[in-house]
């Protein structure tokens, strides 16, 4: 089980760190990384005292329902979380190009320069196609 943990941290933390970073403002990536790295640290140093105490004062048997109980309530909670706000995570797409521009009927939207640069962005599935024709 340690292994699996350890392998699941390893893993899970960049992954993780990368899709906040994504997330969250450019302005803003310093303080709530930091919040996070912080949040972390507790939970570890704070967690196993947590434990123990919860494990030798709950009685009747229910210690092991109560600690893995707590966690599966958190972790359910946590994903009611994220499908709730999902579509306010997603961040958006702004694009703002001098030139000329065109929007079709399918809500995409083309710019092009008079460098011969072209950029088309597709709304439906965010896609972003830049051409350059020097």
């Amino acid at each position: 089980g340690y292994l699996i943990v350890n392998m699941g941290f390893m893993t899970g933390r960049p992954v993780t760190f990368a899709l906040y970073s994504k997330l969250i403002p450019e302005k803003n990536q310093g303080a709530y990384l930091g919040y996070m790295v912080a949040g972390g640290s507790a939970a570890r140093t704070i967690g196993p005292f947590v434990a123990v105490f919860c494990y030798y004062h709950i009685g009747n048997g229910m210690n092991t329902l109560a600690l893995f109980g707590s966690i599966a309530t958190i972790m359910i909670m946590c994903l009611i979380v994220m499908f709730t706000l999902w579509s306010s995570l997603i961040p958006s797409l702004s694009v703002s190009v001098a030139g000329d521009k065109e929007k079709s009927s399918d809500g995409s939207v083309s710019f092009h320069r008079s460098e011969g640069l072209s950029m088309h962005v597709d709304k439906a599935n965010g896609n972003v196609s830049k051409t350059s024709s020097a």
